[in-house]
């Protein structure tokens, strides 16, 4: 049995972690980092398994003890002293007022470094004005999926069918985050793609190699506004999206290097994108 001066007095290894053992399987687990827990090996169902306790000194040895008679006792009664635990520490979570807003905003606050400025102002948006009026308030661990359901359906009522299938892979995300974080059980939105309308794909007319001589000299004779004839022919010299062409200024133009510097804010990774031009292009800017 260990005595306190026992576990004070345990140094790291450096190479690696090693048991400090009491009796009845229970160990004090200490790690190259210095970091020392309790630990309790038991057998549940025919497979060996492991209930982490806490940290030492938070948890004293007699708590540790005391813990795992509990293990022992629930053992006895064919319950598996992990499982009990999560289910404590879900219940303890659900307690606390864990509403899908609540963690749909913590798993942006994680999620947010690895996106551009644009791309978070767009999905912090979507949640705001599309997803939080109509669950944000709701428990995460006790939503449906008919509710789920329910209110992308409304989406694709108004014929938003993409931000519908958007909304429902970010849902998805945040459910799957409250899933391992231990605040949900399961991911109500997973599998509503196959109750949900989807869009037969339709190519965008195009041109092949042949027709773009005629439709250029076709181009050249348009009668209407020529801001329209400009811009067509810049989005298929640059091949910038069409989109940034419109938000162009003139101070993103270099007309003596013969590019057009698009700046960090118009381009989704939060970097500048430089477009080589050629003459042509110059010479219609």
């Amino acid at each position: 049995m260990l005595i306190i001066r026992a576990i004070e007095s345990a140094k790291p290894k450096k190479d690696k972690a090693y048991n400090l053992p009491d009796y009845e399987r229970l160990y004090l687990y200490i790690t190259p980092a210095e970091t020392k827990s309790w630990r309790y090996d038991y057998q549940f169902n025919g497979k060996r398994k492991t209930l982490t306790i806490d940290k030492y000194p938070y948890i004293s040895l007699s708590d540790a003890r005391n813990e795992k008679d509990i293990a022992k006792l629930l053992l006895a009664h064919e319950r598996d002293p992990s499982i009990e635990r999560k289910k404590k520490t879900l219940l303890s979570n659900m307690a606390q007022g864990n509403t899908f807003s609540t963690i749909a905003l913590e798993w942006f606050e994680n999620k947010k470094r690895s996106w551009s400025l644009n791309t978070r102002k767009g999905i912090i948006t979507y949640f705001e004005k599309d997803i939080f009026p109509y669950i944000g308030d709701m428990e995460i661990s006790q939503i449906k999926p008919i509710e789920m359901l329910n209110y992308l359906k409304q989406n694709e009522n108004r014929g938003t069918l993409k931000v519908a299938k958007k909304m429902r892979k970010r849902c998805t995300e945040v459910f799957q985050y409250a899933i391992v974080t231990e605040q949900a059980e399961n991911d109500p939105a997973r599998e509503l793609s196959k109750a949900m309308v989807t869009r037969t794909p339709e190519n965008y007319a195009f041109l092949i190699e042949d027709d773009m001589r005629e439709f250029m000299k076709a181009l050249q004779t348009y009668l209407g506004n020529i801001l329209v004839r400009y811009a067509t022919e810049l989005l298929i010299l640059t091949e910038v999206r069409t989109v940034k062409l419109f938000r162009c200024k003139w101070d993103y133009v270099n007309f003596e290097k013969r590019y057009i510097l698009l700046p960090e804010e118009l381009i989704k990774k939060d970097r500048a994108h430089i477009v080589p031009s050629s003459k042509q292009a110059i010479n219609i800017l």
